[in-house]
């Protein structure tokens, strides 16, 4: 899935990153904060990361939309994404989950894939919403703030090229049927751009886009919670909107899928957050270490036992594109007749 040099090098990165912040740490401070900590706010913490991962299932299931779908199935995969993209980088799981659907559903791996492209546009209107307010009035530094102007321009282009293909989608699917590439790779790149037109529709559906964005609403609301309860666990007295400002910070660092788990990214970005609110740098280190471990190792569990009780392997992932030409060549017949 990931070239062995840019897994090295991935993994380099995030290495050279957290040391940045293991620099900065108090080991002395950080143990009699781990001993002190409040854990039963730190459970309710990981709570409300569990409840964002079914309310994503929940999402995409209805996004998939195919008849005797079961909800436990899509969380299953869910969770086996997660756990792959905690160990490779490039949310390389995000590839995972849509194979182990399609294959397991016999749908195309490219009308599973627009399903997960509609989230990942949700996700990222709510990420920018949520950048927008938190973060607007305060004295952010150079560099984060160029780097938030850039977030905000780059998902209002991509946002404004997916509505524009909504709009000309009988276009584009007439383009795609008429394209007669040579060679395999290019027959292979068209037959999953039909696949994944077949999914644009969905952009036109009003109750999608009010579902799908709710969804991912709900879902920055419960990552917001999260964080807020691990910084009072932590003895941090941050209120709600200031760890909701923390949480901005830290998706405007990781919007780089670079790193396995965002590992070294996810912790800078933590201590930088704090900072805006005067937490001094060792305390905002110690938590950032430890609120992760605890935290991903939930997540990893989550995958795990997703894993081991599914019925998915990952011989699988060899065998995701069942059945994609025979929808493939379906769909061509339907736009040659709309044509």
């Amino acid at each position: 899935m990931v070239r062995r040099p840019l897994r090295l090098l991935s993994y380099l990165l995030s290495l050279a990153v957290l040391g940045v912040v293991l620099w900065r740490l108090h080991l002395p401070e950080m143990g009699s904060k781990v001993v002190g900590m409040n854990w039963p706010l730190l459970v309710l913490a990981a709570g409300a990361g569990v409840a964002a991962v079914c309310l994503q299932a929940f999402r995409w299931h209805y996004l998939l939309q195919p008849p005797r779908l079961r909800y436990r199935l899509v969380l299953q995969a869910t969770y086996l994404g997660s756990l792959v993209n905690a160990l490779l980088p490039l949310r390389s799981g995000e590839v995972v989950r849509g194979v182990v659907v399609a294959n397991r559903t016999g749908r195309p791996f490219g009308s599973v894939l627009a399903t997960e492209v509609i989230e990942r546009l949700s996700d990222a209107l709510a990420m920018l919403v949520l950048v927008s307010i938190a973060v607007h009035d305060l004295p952010l530094p150079p560099g984060l703030r160029a780097a938030r102007i850039a977030l905000e321009v780059v998902v209002a282009l991509i946002v404004g090229s997916a509505a524009v293909l909504a709009l000309r989608e009988q276009w584009l699917r007439r383009r795609l049927v008429s394209w007669r590439p040579r060679g395999r790779v290019g027959s292979q790149v068209r037959r999953v751009s039909l696949d994944l037109s077949s999914g644009i529709h969905l952009l036109r559906d009003g109750k999608v886009l009010v579902v799908t964005g709710l969804s991912a609403l709900g879902m920055v609301a419960l990552q917001v919670t999260m964080l807020y309860l691990a910084l009072h666990a932590y003895h941090l007295d941050l209120r709600f909107g200031q760890a909701a400002a923390v949480v901005a910070v830290i998706s405007i660092g990781t919007a780089l899928p670079s790193m396995p788990s965002n590992v070294g990214s996810w912790q800078l970005s933590c201590v930088l957050g704090l900072s805006l609110f005067a937490v001094p740098a060792a305390t905002a280190a110690g938590f950032s270490v430890v609120a992760f471990a605890v935290l991903s190792l939930v997540q990893l569990c989550g995958g795990v036992i997703a894993l081991a009780t599914s019925p998915f392997n990952l011989s699988q992932l060899r065998h995701g594109h069942r059945g994609e030409a025979a929808l493939s060549s379906a769909l061509e017949r339907a736009a040659e007749a709309e044509a």
